[in-house]
């Protein structure tokens, strides 16, 4: 008899993994959204994680206060070696481990749904770096600004849309774009458009 699904029921979690499941299993459904952005290096280690940075969204609006930007320690400081668009230009930021920045995310997010642009490869990214911490995948749900505007405008799957392009059609300024931080906040502002445009 193959038993193997008893491995997810028993399995011991780490205290973080813990309290994070307990946000689903509260009988009260939350209107909160993240929405955030993960920038990574493949130079020399696929998806290695520079930065990621968080912002909420509840009552059609975004909350500037509930916000988090985390920058991630590196091995390697020589600055050739982080080629992402001066993300760590300020080295006078804290910075924290991979492990560390990711449970510090998964303590913000609770059980909002998630949104970001190419969403599915970030999430991957993270479940990836959760199974180093003996952890579960994400559970929340989770959308796709891109997505969204293809049903809107009835596209077809593969057709590509790009951020610029989404910030082009509905005049949101690209300050900080490129950034984690800058990133998330023109997001949002999209997300929130589009989400009333399709009456979400």
């Amino acid at each position: 008899m193959d038993i193997s699904f008893l491995k997810n029921i028993l399995r011991d979690y780490p205290k973080f993994w813990e309290e994070y499941l307990q946000h689903f299993n509260d009988k009260n459904s939350t209107n909160r959204y993240v929405i955030f952005d993960l920038k990574t290096s493949s130079k020399n280690e696929k998806n290695k994680l520079l930065v990621l940075s968080a912002i909420g969204i509840e009552n059609e609006a975004i909350y500037i206060d509930d916000f988090i930007e985390i920058f991630i320690e590196q091995s390697i400081n020589n600055p050739e070696e982080i080629i992402f668009h001066d993300l760590i230009k300020n080295k006078n930021h804290e910075k924290l481990s991979e492990n560390e920045a990711i449970i510090e995310f998964i303590n913000f997010i609770k059980n909002a749904t998630l949104v970001s642009y190419n969403i599915e490869s970030d999430i991957e990214i993270i479940n990836v770096i959760l199974e180093k911490l003996n952890a579960g995948k994400l559970k929340n749900d989770f959308m796709d600004i891109a997505i969204m505007y293809q049903k809107l405008k009835n596209l077809p799957d593969d057709e590509i849309i790009t951020l610029d392009h989404l910030c082009d059609t509905y005049k949101i300024k690209k300050t900080g774009r490129h950034t984690a931080a800058g990133d998330s906040y023109i997001m949002a502002q999209i997300f929130l458009l589009l989400k009333r445009k399709l009456k979400i």
